[in-house]
């Protein structure tokens, strides 16, 4: 049984290290999302200027929100190291995110994707997600945790 199940594991896990290796190797999609003050951002725009972390999460999510947090203290550093940090909250409600971003205290980018137009083209099946984009656009990274060695090596450059 414990054969079996290892089995199941190691296929499982292979199979999301071709999907996640599939998307590496693919460039992004662009995209025009609006924040919680109407700005709309355009990914396209942070081209040949900076990497870009996409952080797809949503309200109800207990993982998304430590990751909040999280990204709430340590954002700074990202922005030191030069790399755009942009919250994507995946389909909800603008007055449940303004609500949870007000009392978090949430100070980074917080973008609306409420139709999951980006959520659909970039494939988000779980959440928290995360999507780390080079200058030229490629995709280094796609997983549910916070790519701080790809970010290292990305900044060590």
């Amino acid at each position: 049984m414990r054969k079996m199940i290892a089995g199941f594991v190691a296929s499982i896990w292979l199979c999301l290290s071709i999907v996640s290796a599939a998307s590496a190797a693919t460039g992004s999609f662009d995209f025009s999302l609006a924040d919680l003050t109407g700005k709309t951002y355009k990914l396209s725009s942070y081209q040949n200027k900076q990497p870009v972390l996409l952080f797809f999460w949503t309200t109800w999510c207990p993982f998304c929100l430590a990751k909040l947090k999280e990204m709430n203290l340590g954002y700074v550093g990202l922005e030191k190291d030069g790399v755009a940090l942009l919250a994507i909250n995946a389909g909800e409600r603008r007055a449940s995110v303004e609500r949870l971003v007000r009392n978090l205290g949430i100070a980074y980018t917080v973008l609306l994707d409420d139709k999951n137009v980006a959520s659909d083209n970039y494939h988000v099946i779980g959440v928290p997600t995360f999507i780390l984009i080079d200058k030229k656009g490629e995709i280094l990274y796609d997983g549910n945790e916070y790519p701080k060695a790809f970010i290292q090596n990305l900044v060590s450059k």
